[in-house]
């Protein structure tokens, strides 16, 4: 009986170790694999180097982006901390998430922040596209993931892309502490280089950068992972792979591996129990603030009738003067509507509804052989683009000038100032007026329309060579403007 049960107990140890087995390699496999962020990516060999197009980095930063737009749409993002941010390269991709209202870029190096900082501030751009956005405040601060700081007081998301593999084994523990303990955020994502992936790459006899402490194979990710929800558990934990390698390679995984970490929703501090920590962290500013940047808030006031008005009446003028709606014998533009309608399909279910929308906003509207067209009569405002260069032959004939006006009752100085005046004859320069002459920006050369005014042509021959005034005459039958 007693060997019965022995026999049982190590059957029984033995089909949960094996269960233990393949979700760990399922785990793994997941990641490499299954849950690698769909987007176009190719990788080939050239030249004997592994090509990744887009660049590994640019498919991080994109697929760490998406990430935290999904939380972010859920409305569970606000405030963003990135720690080892070096060259900011990734902050133009969390500015474009109209969510986030704060964001902290923090690393240790302080003259490559500096170096950078351009990279963080507002740009013209930005004041005319933000609509819809939160008002965003950007902050640059030089400091250490492993230290707490009031900064970091209700942060929504951490983000750490290539950065564990830098920390030393004692700093890579304060930082798991610092986050999971003190920070506490909803979400953490972490990416590190997969050190499986490295026998695809040529002349690697070491580790891919000189400064790395470690680099992981999957397994060991995915162990360093469990450890820390074991302790945390109010966290789950997801697996990414960015960079597929070339065909073939499956087995490897990808370039790069990312771990996202996610409160569960029913995680409260019940959850948190009594645990073995380092030292309780000094909560005061132990982070040096670099820059500091405010992003303006743009909101949409407009409705929604409004938003569709606004934008054919722009594009209408373009829609006129490069297709072929124009009618001669009505002598007016029949523009359907469906092609109006997808400048804004986005706004509008059908076209019956659109076409409403504009004949309520004092648009003509008819409907013709079963569809609905725009009428539209051209003004002389909506020609007054056209180049004049035959454009306007078909418009009865019609004449349109381009003249300079001149003010004739200006004081011109015409005696002692004559020579001042033309001081160089070959620059055909309109009389100006002594405040005219002390000022830098009339000195230039430039030509008129109006050069056959008797006023010139007394100064100029007061002045002029019998030469220089022969090319003057023929000069005049010019009428340029400049």
């Amino acid at each position: 009986m007693i060997l019965i049960f022995h026999f049982l107990c190590l059957l029984a140890r033995y089909v949960v170790s094996n269960i233990a087995k393949s979700i760990n390699k399922k785990e793994i496999h997941s990641q490499s694999t299954d849950n690698i962020v769909g987007f176009s990516k190719q990788t080939y060999y050239s030249g004997g180097i592994l090509k990744f197009s887009p660049p590994v980095y640019i498919q991080r930063y994109e697929t760490v982006a998406l990430i935290l737009q999904e939380f972010a749409a859920e409305g569970k993002i606000n405030k963003v901390v990135e720690f080892g941010c070096a060259d900011l390269n990734f902050f133009m991709y969390m500015k474009k998430i109209k969510e986030i209202k704060e964001i902290f870029e923090i690393d240790i190096d302080k003259e490559i922040l500096e170096r950078n900082l351009y990279k963080t501030s507002p740009l013209a751009f930005d004041y005319l596209t933000r609509k819809n956005h939160n008002s965003l405040d950007v902050y640059v601060l030089n400091g250490n993931v492993a230290d707490y700081d009031e900064y970091l007081v209700g942060t929504d998301a951490i983000i750490g892309i290539e950065l564990i593999e830098h920390l030393t084994e004692k700093v890579l523990k304060k930082m798991i502490f610092n986050i999971f303990n003190e920070i506490k955020p909803k979400v953490i994502i972490f990416t590190t280089p997969n050190a499986e992936f490295n026998s695809l790459l040529p002349n690697l006899t070491d580790m891919r950068h000189c400064d790395h402490k470690f680099e992981w194979t999957r397994k060991e990710f995915f162990t360093w992972t469990q450890e820390i929800i074991q302790k945390y558990p109010e966290y789950i934990v997801r697996f990414y792979g960015i960079g597929p390698g070339p065909d073939g390679s499956e087995n490897l995984g990808c370039c790069s591996q990312m771990a996202v970490f996610q409160k569960n929703k029913d995680s409260e501090e019940a959850f948190i129990t009594a645990r073995e920590f380092p030292e309780v962290p000094d909560k005061t500013h132990k982070y040096e603030l670099i820059a500091h940047y405010n992003y303006p808030e743009r909101q949409e006031t407009r409705t929604k009738d409004e938003k569709i008005v606004h934008e054919i009446q722009y594009q209408l003028p373009y829609i006129i003067k490069f297709s072929d709606f124009f009618n001669y014998e009505e002598n007016v533009n029949v523009i359907p509507l469906s092609v109006l309608r997808d400048f804004v399909s986005d706004l509008c279910s059908t076209e019956e509804e659109f076409g409403d929308i504009l004949m309520s906003n004092g648009m003509n509207i008819e409907k013709r052989d079963g569809a609905l067209y725009l009428i539209k009569a051209e003004s002389v405002s909506d020609l007054e683009d056209y180049s004049i260069d035959g454009s306007l032959d078909n418009y009865d004939n019609k004449k349109y000038y381009l003249k300079e006006e001149v003010n004739f009752n200006e004081s011109w100085e015409t005696n002692e100032n004559c020579s001042q005046i033309l001081d160089d004859a070959n620059n055909f320069q309109t009389p100006r007026t002594l405040n005219e002459l002390k000022d830098p920006i009339w000195n230039c050369q430039m030509s008129s329309p109006e050069l056959h005014t008797e006023l010139h042509k007394k100064t100029r021959q007061m002045s002029e060579p019998e030469s220089t005034c022969n090319l003057g005459r023929q000069f005049d039958s010019v009428t340029s403007c400049i």
